[in-house]
């Protein structure tokens, strides 16, 4: 059976698909970056087209890529950050980032799909907010709590809605508070060994 899908999620496909290439672009392409304006989508997509209100700040975010990717310069920080590792158990997700990071709480920019085959791929698997119950210098920690007991997590998201954040408030920065986390789906959940 062929699950229905709608246009909106297939532009989110099609935009993860988008950034991933360009991702991987910029590994191939020398000195060439990819910049991520998601605490300014809403003003850029809904208020001005392409043209954000805050522009100073989207161009210092570029001149950070800029200075470390075109020229160069060592110890800019000019990537948000980006999960390195995600840990679950039955009662939450414990997500790992590559740099620390600044949080604050949020009931739904994060959302897991919770599945009986264990496949996000499954038609009646279903997506369900996490929310956030804990964080450290560079961890989330997620609650699980909203998947059924006869249901697994097979995957997380973060921020994969058309407007996910409020201007400059998303949940998960860089430590300076500058650099967001881009949106990611990731089906690549490792059991954790809590010791038991």
């Amino acid at each position: 059976m062929i699950r229905k899908v709608e246009k909106l999620e297939l532009f989110k496909g099609l935009m993860h698909l988008q950034i991933s290439t360009q991702l991987k672009g910029t590994n191939i392409v020398k000195r060439v970056g990819l910049h991520i304006t998601l605490c300014h989508e809403e003003v850029i997509c809904r208020d001005r087209g392409i043209h954000p209100r805050d522009k100073q700040d989207v161009a210092f975010r570029l001149a950070l890529g800029a200075r470390a990717v075109a020229y160069g310069e060592q110890d800019v920080a000019f990537r948000g950050p980006f999960p390195s590792q995600i840990l679950s158990t039955p009662k939450y997700l414990e997500v790992t980032y590559d740099q620390e990071v600044s949080v604050t709480p949020s009931e739904n920019i994060c959302e897991i799909c919770c599945s009986e085959s264990e496949s996000p791929w499954d038609p009646k698997a279903r997506w369900v907010p996490a929310p956030i119950m804990q964080w450290g210098p560079t961890t989330v920690r997620l609650s699980t709590s909203l998947c059924s007991p006869t249901e697994q997590v097979a995957a997380l998201r973060y921020a994969w809605r058309d407007w996910p954040c409020d201007f400059k408030a998303c949940p998960t920065y860089s430590a300076s508070k500058i650099l967001p986390a881009p949106p990611f789906i990731s089906t690549n959940l490792q059991p954790k060994d809590d010791g038991k």
